[in-house]
């Protein structure tokens, strides 16, 4: 993961960045286990971590499922306007 930015809040802090890897183990989702597709990922993400007394106390991870699937060729990458 690489860290495009951080936003400290006092009790709240928030962390950009963008996921690069490459699929290669299976994956468990709600629909099942996605076996191993071997493309390469590049996915932007923001992580928001809720502190107290110096300890992580909350994390929520938001990403772009669309383009997450689209990049596994789960599904069609999504159109381009022109």
């Amino acid at each position: 993961m690489e860290v495009t930015g951080i936003i400290d809040s006092g009790d709240q802090v928030v962390v950009e960045g963008v996921y690069s890897g490459t699929h290669t183990g299976p994956l468990g989702t709600p629909q099942g286990v996605v076996p191993a597709t071997g493309k390469k990922l590049s996915l932007p993400l923001c992580d928001v971590f809720e502190v107290a007394a110096g300890r992580i106390t909350r994390i929520r991870a938001y990403y772009d499922q669309m383009t997450f699937a689209a990049q596994l060729g789960l599904m069609p990458e999504p159109g381009t306007s022109h």
